[in-house]
């Protein structure tokens, strides 16, 4: 009984150390994120559907720069907090894979996509 009680207590405690760690991550990012462009605003405003299709892609364009970017500043986190945080290993590598393949698909939407349909 005793056992099976520490246990629990030992992964609600894993769970609360990813949970912060998580938190940390994000919060690095965030103060390290790239500018909101324009061509978000301007998407928003355009009426025309052709100049909207090009808007559209530049932003998807945008999205892909700026999840490398996040790529980049994990990495950089990781770099300055490893051995601080030695638990962060498998949250670093996940948040990477993760963010590969939104590129990933971004890449494929911005290459096959129709933006006037």
């Amino acid at each position: 009984m005793y056992k099976l009680v520490s246990e629990k207590r030992l992964e609600k405690a894993k769970r609360e150390v990813e949970d912060n760690l998580y938190f940390i991550l994000e919060q690095y990012l965030d103060e390290n994120e790239l500018p909101t462009p324009k061509v978000y605003l301007d998407y928003q405003k355009e009426e025309d559907i052709t100049k909207r299709a090009e808007l559209y892609k530049k932003c998807d364009i945008h999205a892909k720069k700026y999840r490398a970017n996040r790529i980049i500043k994990t990495k950089e986190f990781h770099e300055k907090n490893k051995d601080k945080y030695p638990e962060l290993k498998d949250l670093i590598e996940s948040e990477l894979k993760e963010e590969e393949r939104v590129i990933k698909n971004l890449e494929e939407t911005i290459k096959t996509f129709d933006y006037l349909k």
